[in-house]
């Protein structure tokens, strides 16, 4: 009767492990094992619990041959359960427990919740921003574009992505387009501050300070380029009616920077002084000076840059220029 009870005792045992084990495994959400692992689970244990069944039935049943049976399929499916076991057991080490596993979930939680307000900022700034602003793949096809630059094309922001420059831009403008692009991308240096004067295929013309970078995933490899586009249209009508303005005075005008270089002469200033614009652009003013006069006048330069204002050079001196032949006229110089 030992034996009996005993047998009888472990089949109970063995039937209730993976009810046991399957039942509290299916209270934690967090536990996600392969389906395999409960048929091997309930296969070891049920197959051990037959056995032992059947021992204890041998004393009034002889089913020696069953039993022998049962043992057999116990042994193959607890061999294969090793292998199983070996690849399962790992991932069940590597789980956490309920405080860990919550602390986890938040910790994700708070980042999903940060990198959805950063796509939320992106979203803004695309939307919102007067730039152009606009990613490309390495084959120059846009991926995504702000809604200003799409406004200019006249399309949608969805209509822009997939296609390239080529199929809002004449030919030559999308080809240099691309050229730089390609520089950025093998060079992976930017292109920082370029005038462009693109030309949609519509027929407007336009002025844009363009600056494009290399788009680098993880590993630093190049993935395409991105870049910004302000347009400068206004600026440089400004400036063309500037310059001709300059142009058509009829007293020469000479415009200088900071550094007191030339940037700008008209033709009255070609004239007067003989030179051709070429010689003077780029050039410091005292070029037009008289040697023996030009450490002061640099002196007097950089007092006015100290205080610039509007003034009549001539009311208080008589002043000389050197013409491009060596000879020296009379002036009179007004500073603005």
């Amino acid at each position: 009767w030992l034996h009996i009870v005993a047998d009888f005792a472990t089949f109970l045992a063995y039937y209730a492990v993976p009810i046991v084990v399957i039942y509290y495994v299916s209270q934690r959400r967090n536990l996600r094992f392969p389906p395999i692992f409960y048929v091997f689970l309930a296969a070891i244990f049920l197959s051990c619990g037959t056995v032992h069944l059947t021992e204890s039935a041998i004393f009034w049943w002889p089913l020696y041959r069953f039993s022998g049976v049962m043992k057999a399929l116990t042994a193959t499916v607890s061999c294969i359960g090793v292998v199983v076991l070996a690849r399962i057991l790992p991932i069940a080490l590597e789980l956490k427990s309920g405080r860990e596993f919550k602390r986890v979930v938040a910790e994700r939680r708070q980042a999903e919740s940060s990198l959805e307000h950063e796509r939320f900022l992106l979203r803004t700034l695309m939307a919102h921003l007067p730039e152009a602003i606009y990613f490309k793949d390495r084959e120059s096809r846009f991926t995504r574009v702000s809604q200003s630059l799409a406004n200019r094309f006249g399309v949608s922001v969805d209509d822009v992505v997939g296609k390239s420059d080529a199929d809002f831009f004449v030919e030559e403008f999308a080809r240099m387009s691309r050229t730089d692009e390609l520089r950025v991308m093998h060079s992976k240096q930017p292109l920082i501050g370029q005038e462009e004067r693109p030309h949609l295929t519509d027929g407007r013309k336009g002025w844009v300070l363009t600056s494009k970078f290399p788009l680098l995933n993880e590993q630093g490899e190049v993935v395409g380029i991105f870049g910004v586009s302000h347009d400068i249209t206004v600026q440089k009508q400004s400036e063309v009616m500037f310059r001709g303005i300059v142009e058509a005075s009829p007293n020469p005008l000479v415009v200088v920077n900071a550094d007191g270089v030339i940037e700008l002469i008209n033709a009255a200033t070609e004239s007067l002084f003989g030179y051709e614009r070429e010689e003077l652009i780029g050039e410091t003013v005292e070029i037009l000076v008289p040697e023996h006069l030009r450490s002061a006048h640099i002196e007097q330069r950089e007092a006015y840059q100290a205080g610039p204002a509007e003034h009549k050079m001539s009311e208080d001196r008589v002043l000389q220029g050197r013409c491009r032949d060596g000879s020296t006229i009379h002036l009179e110089v007004g500073l603005t």
